[in-house]
């Protein structure tokens, strides 16, 4: 019997998606390991660049048109509007949203995660938070308990969201910043 084939695609051959590419390499092994025949890909409008640490870059249309059972996709870029408009436009097309954890990254009790998500090495998710789709959590970053947090939203590296704060569609939080409990942000 011939074995499946899926594909996975992670938007972004630049600074994000190379940092990421590992975590989805370690986390799609663990998920397929020995199940399927998986290929990877960079998605990149530039594609200048045939290949990223050993990982061929390729443009949307040729990562659409491969020939596969299922194809799976992330999306490496922090800009908001340009992750939703990615999305969306790939959900379109019968790919799948493929959530990218590092093996680091803890999520503790009665969180709620939307599909898309990527939380890098010591990314924490407390308890009982409400995290909307393709959130990214960057590096040492965190959120607390009864956090509500939009879609689209992106935690740079060392994020510290502490309990109690809603935050809006879309929002970015810089490097570092520390976000006092109860607050809203738009």
């Amino acid at each position: 019997k011939l074995m499946r084939k899926i594909i996975i695609g992670l938007y972004g051959a630049s600074g994000f998606g190379s940092e990421v590419m590992p975590i989805l390499l370690e986390k799609a092994e663990s998920d397929f390991s020995g199940k399927i025949d998986i290929e990877y890909f960079f998605i990149d409008s530039n594609t200048v660049i045939k290949e990223l640490n050993s990982i061929k870059v390729i443009d949307e249309e040729t990562f659409l048109s491969q020939d596969c059972d299922e194809s799976y996709f992330n999306i490496a870029i922090a800009d908001s509007m340009t992750r939703k408009e990615i999305a969306e436009r790939l959900i379109e097309k019968g790919c799948k949203p493929y959530d990218i954890q590092s093996s680091s990254a803890k999520i503790m009790y009665g969180n709620k995660i939307g599909e898309g998500s990527i939380l890098t090495h010591n990314s924490i998710v407390t308890s009982n938070a409400t995290i909307g789709r393709f959130f990214h959590s960057n590096l040492n970053s965190y959120v607390a308990h009864k956090c509500v947090i939009g879609d689209y939203v992106t935690l740079a590296p060392g994020v510290m969201v502490n309990g109690n704060i809603n935050i809006g569609d879309c929002a970015y939080l810089g490097t570092g910043a520390v976000l006092k409990q109860g607050i809203n942000i738009g």
